[in-house]
């Protein structure tokens, strides 16, 4: 990902009690270069109930290492098979085991899809803008509408719920 640089400047001007001279101007600027972003992401604490059903240390650590390396503004990880390697050497696990871990991993909704090629589940974990986020959750979420309305018996005043 490309560095993003943010400047901020701040200007002083000091006139004197008539208002005809100015006695000092001073301009600063600051700036700041974010780097390594790739390695940021965003934790949804009230999305966090399939997290704490991880029984295993190791799984806990392989999400971790796949957030980090998920694309920005997808979260999508493919996994060649130098990336699992890696995984394995990081996570100190025969690769029958890694398979395992992204199974449970899937299992639990934190991670989807299948051979090498992963999303980590946005509700969860982001690495992004959080308008992309809302976006896609928007996206792959599902509108459910219900009207209320009631239908008038002599006696009484139904409530009617339509799907």
């Amino acid at each position: 990902m490309a560095k993003k640089h943010f400047i901020e400047s701040t200007t002083t001007t000091v006139i004197d009690k008539e208002g005809n001279e100015v006695i000092t101007d001073e301009k600063k600027l600051h700036s700041v270069i974010l780097d390594d972003t790739d390695k940021f992401y965003m934790v949804y604490f009230n999305m966090l109930r399939t997290f704490y059903q991880i029984k295993y240390l190791k799984d806990v650590m392989l999400l971790f290492k796949l957030c980090e390396m998920a694309n920005f503004n997808t979260g999508v990880v493919s996994l060649s098979a130098n990336d699992r390697n890696d995984l394995c050497s990081f996570l100190n696990v025969l690769n029958s085991n890694l398979s395992t871990g992204l199974r449970r991993l899937r299992s639990l909704g934190l991670i989807f899809g299948e051979k090498g090629r992963y999303t980590i589940n946005e509700s969860v974990f982001w690495k992004g803008d959080k308008e992309m986020r809302k976006q896609l959750l928007k996206d792959r979420g599902i509108d459910f509408v219900i009207r209320f309305s009631s239908i008038k018996i002599p006696s009484k005043e139904i409530p009617v719920i339509e799907y």
